[in-house]
C-alpha cells in the first residue's frame, strides 16, 4: 500500500477528495450528496469493529441477509439503524473487498439486492441525509454505480486486504 499523508486532512475528506476527482471524469457522474455520504461510510467503516457483530463476547461476521429480515419486528427507529448498517456495510464489502464476497454461499447479485433493499427501505420509513428528499431511493438505484466508483478509487490506491484499509 502506498503512504497516505494525513496530516491536514480527516479520513472523510481524503476519500470525498479522491472520489470527487474520479467522479468528476465520469461521462455521467453521481451526485455530490453521493460522494458525500460515500465519503463518511467509508471513514466510519475504517474502524475494525463496524464489520463484525459482537456475539457471546466474540466478534462475528455480521449475517446481512438475516439481519434484514428480522429488521422487519423490529420498532421504526431500530429498523433504520438495522437498513443502514445492512446498506453501509454491503457498500464497504463489495467496493473495497470484493474477494470478501467470493468465500460467501451466495453469489455478487444477492449482496447487491440486499443492499440496495436496506437502502430502498430506508426512504420507506422517511429516514433523510441532510434533508435532501428521497435520498436513499435514488441512492439504491444509483447503488451499483456508486460502488464502482469506489472500486475504481480502491484499485488506484492499492487497498489489497483489510488490514491495509482498517483502522485498529
Amino acid at each position: 500500500m502506498r503512504d497516505i499523508n494525513f496530516s491536514n486532512k480527516s479520513l472523510t475528506q481524503y476519500f470525498y477528495q479522491g472520489l470527487d476527482e474520479l467522479n468528476k471524469s465520469r461521462v455521467c457522474p453521481l451526485p455530490q450528496e453521493f460522494i458525500y455520504y460515500s465519503s463518511l461510510t467509508l471513514d466510519k467503516f475504517s474502524s475494525l469493529d463496524k464489520f463484525f457483530s459482537p456475539e457471546n463476547g466474540q466478534k462475528e461476521n455480521k449475517v446481512l441477509g438475516m439481519n434484514l429480515l428480522e429488521a422487519e419486528f423490529k420498532a421504526s427507529e431500530e429498523k433504520k439503524k438495522i437498513y443502514k448498517d445492512v446498506g453501509d456495510t454491503i457498500l464497504v464489502q463489495m467496493a473495497l473487498f470484493p474477494d470478501y464476497l467470493k468465500g460467501k454461499a451466495l453469489n455478487k447479485n444477492y449482496y447487491m439486492r440486499l443492499g440496495k433493499t436496506a437502502y430502498f427501505n430506508m426512504e420507506k420509513l422517511n429516514c433523510t441525509f441532510y434533508d435532501i428528499p428521497h435520498f436513499y431511493r435514488l441512492f439504491s438505484t444509483s447503488f451499483e454505480q456508486v460502488i464502482s466508483l469506489i472500486e475504481t478509487f480502491n484499485s488506484s490506491k492499492k487497498f489489497e486486504s483489510y488490514n491495509d484499509y482498517l483502522i485498529s
